[in-house]
């Protein structure tokens, strides 16, 4: 299982979401709540924290499992939204967030994920604070 160094133990135990289980959603166009979450079977979490979904057909087995537990255990509809845009796959980072595109391409695609969901949530720097602890030195931020 893959998880970041900033989750907490909730997220370690599968009780809450994990980041890497978000962007996994998110990139496949779907979507799911906490409490939907919960409902899962616990084996249903951990293949969906195990699975990947990298590429676009790996992207589209793991909505079609996703789908699949939802209308086994909880409703058909439960996880549809509807595919976004991944700012967290750019190259460079979105320039709210103001960090250098150097230190933006060393960071992985679940961290890259939370900062972007932090920032859409108005949550940037304390995110950014965050990824500070998570890297053990200071996230680099552009020079005037």
């Amino acid at each position: 299982m893959s998880f970041l160094a900033i989750e907490d133990e909730g997220a370690r135990n599968l009780r809450t979401m994990p980041v890497c289980v978000r962007r996994k959603l998110a990139e496949s166009g779907l979507g799911l709540g906490e409490e939907q979450w919960r409902e899962l079977p616990l084996a249903a979490r951990r293949r969906m924290v195990d699975m990947p979904a990298d590429g676009s057909v790996e992207r589209r087995s793991y909505a079609s499992l996703v789908r699949w537990l939802c209308g086994t255990f909880l409703s058909p509809d439960a996880a549809q939204v509807g595919a976004g845009a991944a700012p967290w796959r750019d190259e460079s980072p979105p320039a709210e967030l103001g960090i250098e595109p150097a230190c933006w391409r060393e960071l992985g695609l679940d961290a890259r994920f939370a900062l972007v969901e932090a920032l859409q949530q108005g949550r940037a720097r304390e995110a950014l604070r965050a990824l500070t602890e998570l890297t053990g030195g200071p996230v680099l931020l552009p020079t005037e």
